[in-house]
C-alpha cells in the first residue's frame, strides 16, 4: 500500500533508538521519553520545511496512527515537527556529549 500525505502532512516512522549509558548514568530511550526520532518516508505538496529521508523529533502522540504493509507509521502535521536531526561525525566533541 502507498500512502501519499496531502497538504501540509508528514508520513513518519519511528526510529528506534537504543537504550545509552555515559558512565555509570542511564540515558532512557525514547520509548519512556514524551518525544521521539522518526524518519520521513513522505510528504504533502504544501510542506516546505523538511524533506523525504530526513529524521526528525516529535511528540508522542500528536500523529495518526496509520497501518502500512511494512510497519507502524504516522501521518502528523508539519508542525507538529520540532526539530530536524542534524548527522554529525563520530570525532565532534559536540555529538560524544
Amino acid at each position: 500500500m502507498n500512502i501519499r500525505p496531502i497538504g501540509k502532512r508528514v508520513l513518519l516512522q519511528r526510529v528506534e533508538e537504543k537504550e545509552k549509558m555515559i558512565g555509570s548514568l542511564y540515558i532512557p530511550t525514547a520509548k519512556v521519553a514524551a518525544i521521539y526520532h522518526a524518519r520521513i518516508l513522505a510528504i504533502g505538496d504544501e510542506v516546505k520545511k523538511v524533506a523525504v529521508g530526513q529524521t526528525v523529533i516529535v511528540t508522542h502522540g500528536a500523529g495518526d496512527l496509520v497501518a502500512s504493509d511494512t510497519a507502524a507509521v504516522a501521518l502528523y502535521s508539519e508542525d507538529d515537527i520540532l526539530a530536524v536531526i542534524e548527522d554529525r561525525p563520530d570525532n565532534d566533541p559536540v555529538a560524544s556529549e
